[in-house]
């Protein structure tokens, strides 16, 4: 009974997510003033710390290092919860910020983001469960999941690096 529940819970935070995401894009965003502007550049630094915590977590576990995969990947995941959390208020407060390149590099950046906004809304189910599954240790289905979860995390966490690099040089000052 207890699985049901946060089986649901999962479910309904891989629907709400996306459609919270969703909301504030579409909304008008409050032409708000620089107070917000220092959130991408945190982004960037939040995405690199989920990169390096996924592949810290991944060398602990391969060396058996259990207690450190598990610290490891909590502070991934909390991490990329704070990242939410700001990414949310700052497209709320700020609005998007257009891609200003040409050429190929346009077709390089589209690319990256498409696929890092699909690969994030597909992994954040796969990384709850997967998370779920190690916690209860059911180790088996855990390491079954991980082999699908861990490279579209790590995947997002690194394109959303590239991203803000791509669009740092069109971000009010």
């Amino acid at each position: 009974m207890k699985e049901r529940w946060i089986l649901l819970g999962i479910a309904f935070v891989a629907v709400a997510v996306p459609l919270v995401v969703w909301w504030v894009l579409t909304q008008q965003a409050s032409q708000a003033t620089s107070a917000f502007l220092w959130i991408p550049k945190v982004n960037a630094f939040i995405n690199s710390g989920v990169t390096l915590l996924l592949i810290t977590a991944f060398i602990a576990i391969k060396r058996r290092r259990v207690q450190w995969h598990r610290y490891c990947m909590t502070a991934a995941l909390v991490l990329s919860l704070v990242f939410l959390i700001l990414y949310l208020v700052y497209h709320s407060q700020v609005g998007d910020t257009p891609y200003g390149g040409k050429g190929l590099w346009r077709y390089v950046y589209y690319f990256i983001l498409i696929t890092h906004i699909l690969f994030s809304a597909i992994a954040l189910p796969m990384v709850l469960y997967s998370y779920y599954l190690g916690f209860s240790g059911r180790y088996d289905k855990h390491r079954r999941w991980v082999r699908w979860t861990y490279p579209l995390w790590l995947y997002v966490a690194i394109t959303g690096v590239l991203i803000y690099i791509f669009l740092s040089p069109y971000y009010a000052v």
